[in-house]
């Protein structure tokens, strides 16, 4: 979590993830709570996955976005099914929602 909604708490993300990096690990940071909130550069966070919510920044409630660093590979989606998003995720786009999010 790169920002901890009741305490106001900041996390050292870019120093955990060179740890986790040296361990041999990914990092997924959830930086919902931070998104419209305080300023980050997504790059520096130095994450391999970071996740973010539309309805934060005045989206439709269910629009997200997980983003992936360049060169993350060999992630496995947990529903199977069509081959959305490079096959890493089944199901139809919320498009509507999508657009929504585009109007703000």
């Amino acid at each position: 979590m790169l920002a901890n909604n009741e305490t106001g708490a900041v996390q050292p993300v870019a120093k955990v993830a060179e740890m986790v990096r040296a361990a041999g690990g990914l990092l997924h940071v959830d930086a919902i709570q931070a998104l419209g909130k305080i300023t980050f550069d997504i790059n520096s966070l130095k994450a391999d996955l970071v996740t973010l919510s539309g309805h934060k920044i005045g989206g439709p409630k269910g629009v997200g976005a997980l983003i992936l660093a360049e060169g993350v590979r060999g992630l496995e989606p947990w529903l199977r099914g069509g081959g959305q998003e490079l096959g890493r995720r089944a199901g139809t786009e919320n498009v509507a929602g999508l657009w929504g999010s585009e109007l703000r």
